[in-house]
């Protein structure tokens, strides 16, 4: 624990975290704090030792020795299920300590000010707002500042709870959402442009634990292409402290696809051959989902037909948290998840790679499986799965290789 001893006052610093839509939970809440705690604890795991407690619909974390509240505000922003968090210090509930800590907190020059209280403590012997109006008259009086409580310079912000009293007057935004990982595990379909990895960060948000699945057309396609998909993974990394990322080599089987089918439909049974092999994958992951980048309308493949003869490749379900956005909206986002730069970045798709001139816009399930039937699709697959290559990232430490997969029929 630590403390910071001013004027013979001894306060414990802390940071103060409060949820979003984690708060509406109810009975189960408990279940996703504890998972929020399990978070922050790995992503803090590189800076240090963090203590988290939890605290009546709210939570407040004590950087140990060694960890900079620098360091662990940068942490927090990147943890979801926060709606903000702020550094504070923390004191028996008594109006003293109150007066006290307000007095040493304030930064001096002249500033416009307002006070929120937050009161979860039932012994505490004033109102919400009059603890706010007399600590704004305290705070007056000492420091002759001016109130207003539109735009002030400076929120006090005040939490009465659990017995102690918590005054911040730092408030960051958080990415709120749910805690990574508390709604199962997805695996997403990769690429190295700029949807796939925003559509990642978004299932993220949404509570899942995503593991990724990139198909490459090498050697047809350079190294760079696959080290980008790596550089896009690691930088998701950094929301997630793990994750799982299966390289698969896809050139083959697309030249069995340009041998055998008609040119208009290569795209879509590309992406179904993509679909069959990223659910065997998902299911050895216990992922109870595939998640795709696409948007309605975006590109010819992206279409509500082909959507549909995609999803007809599979019985898993498959999530397009995409489905109803526009580019602008998700080059925000994957802004926000800080894989923009690196997406853009010049790259070789395996789609781009022996791509047809004109292709289909509006197939059918049944002339995709008509295609298909001079493809020997369970061997393809199978061939394709042997020679994947599984990488483990985990946050602050170099990509390791571990393994290639078995190609085990059962799960056909």
């Amino acid at each position: 624990m630590r403390f910071v001893e001013r004027n013979s006052l001894v306060m414990q610093k802390i940071h103060l975290l409060h949820y979003g839509e984690l708060a509406l939970k109810l009975g189960n809440r408990k279940l996703f704090e504890e998972k929020l705690a399990a978070n922050i604890r790995s992503l803090a795991a590189p800076l240090g030792k963090v203590k988290v407690k939890r605290l009546y619909g709210r939570m407040i974390v004590d950087p140990q020795d060694g960890v900079s509240d620098e360091d662990l505000g940068d942490v927090l922003d990147r943890v979801f299920g926060l709606a903000y968090h702020g550094r504070g210090y923390m004191e028996d509930a008594t109006w003293a300590n109150l007066e006290r800590i307000t007095e040493e907190i304030l930064p001096g020059g002249e500033h416009s000010f307002g006070v929120r209280v937050k009161r979860a403590e039932q012994a505490w012997p004033r109102g919400r707002g009059e603890t706010e109006r007399d600590l704004g008259a305290f705070i007056v009086e000492k420091r002759g500042w001016k109130v207003n409580l539109s735009k002030p310079d400076i929120w006090v912000q005040v939490d009465i709870v659990n017995q102690k009293i918590i005054v911040s007057i730092e408030k960051r935004p958080g990415l709120r959402g749910l805690p990574q990982g508390a709604s199962g595990q997805v695996m997403a379909l990769f690429s190295g442009g700029i949807d796939s990895p925003a559509a990642a960060f978004a299932m993220m948000s949404r509570g899942c634990h995503v593991n990724a699945i990139h198909f490459h057309s090498a050697p047809y396609t350079s190294q760079e292409s696959q080290d980008k998909v790596v550089d896009l993974a690691q930088a998701l990394v950094r929301f997630q402290p793990q994750m799982t990322l299966h390289m698969v080599p896809f050139g083959k089987l697309q030249q069995e696809i340009v041998k055998h089918t008609p040119q208009k439909f290569r795209v879509i049974l590309y992406r179904r051959y993509m679909i069959r092999i990223a659910e065997i994958m998902a299911r050895r992951n216990r992922c109870l989902a595939l998640v795709t980048g696409e948007s309605v309308g975006q590109v010819a493949s992206q279409t509500l037909r082909n959507m549909q003869t995609v999803d007809a490749a599979t019985d898993m379900l498959i999530l397009r948290p995409l489905v109803g956005t526009d580019k602008e909206d998700i080059t925000r986002m994957a802004q926000k998840a800080g894989t923009f730069e690196i997406s853009i970045l010049p790259h070789e798709d395996c789609c781009s790679y022996l791509m047809p001139r004109k292709p289909a816009t509006r197939s059918r399930v049944f002339e995709l499986e008509k295609a298909e039937e001079s493809l020997d699709v369970e061997d393809l697959i199978w061939d394709t799965i042997r020679a994947t290559e599984t990488l483990h990232l985990a946050l602050g430490k170099t990509p390791k290789v571990v393994g290639n997969q078995d190609a085990s029929k059962t799960e056909m």
